[in-house]
């Protein structure tokens, strides 16, 4: 794929978005040229900001069974890998729409529409997210943003007075979640960045109890990473020699990876959504630039 890309800009940031994946492809601070945003090296990660959907995570044996149906659906979803098309809706907004098609529907058998609505205000980024069900019966779905930010050893994610955060892990080679749950000291609220966290993949918070995060870097700007409400929140980098950590991915999740004893039925999956007809589930993150 290899699909257009669009600017929003005023005299604050300038923000690249794609037609593929809706994914931002930048993000930079106009003021001092920063850029805030991964770069998206493909030695390391070649991705930058992926929006998930309709699954997050890993499916047990890369599949889930609907009506007595499977269906194999790709790690984190179609939507990601899929061209949106999209309306400048103002000089400061842009709105990119995902609608089925014959390809999804063979892996995914719902009727469907996915709005990723950009707004750009200042110096802060406002991107909704609105999943509707355009079919008949009950649809089952995920949805999740993976903005990875650009950050260093030693930087620190405030948690706004937090002492502690629950957590999960992923079962190495399965990519699927355990029940065990952990505990992650603060030191007042803040936790200091380290490629080490990373080990074991992503550190996947449960039921987090603040509604934003603040990227606290030694040099550059701040990042105040705002949510609504989640059931659970990956904090994720690849894990590189030396334990360095050249970026950091929030990700609020409606959803998570199935379970290590899923039994496949979508129904029961772990934190999957349902909507009834034209029903609409709407997702909001902000990104603002200190």
């Amino acid at each position: 794929m290899s699909g257009s890309y669009y600017i929003l800009q005023n005299e604050d940031l300038y923000v690249r978005i794609s037609s593929d994946g809706a994914q931002m492809l930048s993000i930079n601070d106009r003021r001092t040229g920063e850029r805030l945003l991964w770069n998206g090296n493909p030695k390391i990660w070649r991705e930058r900001a992926p929006w998930l959907f309709p699954i997050i995570g890993k499916l047990k044996d890369d599949r889930f069974i609907y009506d007595g149906k499977p269906y194999k659906t790709p790690m984190h979803g179609f939507a990601k890998r899929m061209r949106f098309s999209n309306d400048l809706v103002g000089s400061h907004r842009r709105v990119f729409v995902l609608t089925y098609n014959d390809d999804t529907l063979a892996v995914y058998p719902w009727r469907f529409r996915l709005d990723i609505d950009y707004t750009l205000e200042g110096r802060k980024l406002t991107v909704k997210a609105v999943v509707t069900n355009l079919d008949e019966k009950t649809m089952y779905f995920s949805l999740g943003a993976h903005p990875g930010f650009v950050c260093q050893n030693g930087d620190q994610l405030d948690f706004g007075g937090l002492s502690a955060l629950t957590y999960r892990r992923l079962e190495p080679g399965s990519h699927l979640l355990k029940h065990e749950k952990h505990t992650l000291p603060l030191d007042d609220g803040k936790l200091t960045l380290d490629g080490s966290l990373f080990t074991d993949d992503a550190v996947i918070l449960e039921r987090p109890e603040v509604n934003e995060i603040v990227l606290k870097k030694a040099e550059g700007a701040d990042i105040r990473f705002s949510y609504d409400s989640v059931p659970y929140f990956g904090l994720w980098s690849r894990h590189l020699p030396n334990d360095q950590i050249k970026y950091i991915c929030l990700e609020p999740w409606l959803g998570v990876d199935d379970l290590v004893d899923a039994d496949g039925l979508i129904e029961h999956k772990e934190g999957i959504c349902a909507l009834e007809h034209m029903q609409n589930c709407t997702f909001t993150i902000g990104i603002e630039v200190l």
